[in-house]
């Protein structure tokens, strides 16, 4: 048991009080947490024919798959393809649509427990690179 005693004062009127904290104890654990995929870089090589996305990963420890996407103004995607992780920290897509149009790209990782997380998003014009 710990007993702090004080005493207050306050225009001269003084008062003097206890507080008793009883003997008491805790026990807790640290969960193990898994970090989700770290996004390294994204990058689009304009090949002969068409467009390979490469992106890097740091870790890969819960994903399940990867979500290559695809939009013409930036804001409205569809999957382009989907890829098995593998426990490789690169991974690549071709996309074989040979647009002269500006096309964004992003990748979205899939977790074992439902989660996701997108990459950055890039920006190929007319068939350009652009990282």
């Amino acid at each position: 048991m710990f007993v702090f005693a004080f005493t207050t004062s306050n225009n001269g009127n003084s008062s003097a009080g206890t507080i008793t904290f009883d003997t008491w104890a805790t026990s807790f654990a640290i969960a193990e947490a898994t970090l989700p995929v770290s996004f390294l870089s994204l990058e689009a090589k304009k090949v002969t024919n068409g467009t390979q996305l490469t992106w890097k990963v740091a870790q890969e420890k819960v994903v399940v798959s990867y979500d290559v996407e695809r939009s013409a103004d930036g804001k409205n995607f569809s999957k382009l393809a989907s890829v098995a992780s593998t426990g490789a920290t690169s991974n690549s897509v071709l996309d074989n649509s040979l647009s002269a149009n500006t096309v964004y790209y992003r990748v979205r990782n899939n977790d074992q427990d439902g989660k996701y997380k997108y990459s950055t998003t890039i920006k190929v014009e007319n068939g350009k690179d652009l990282f």
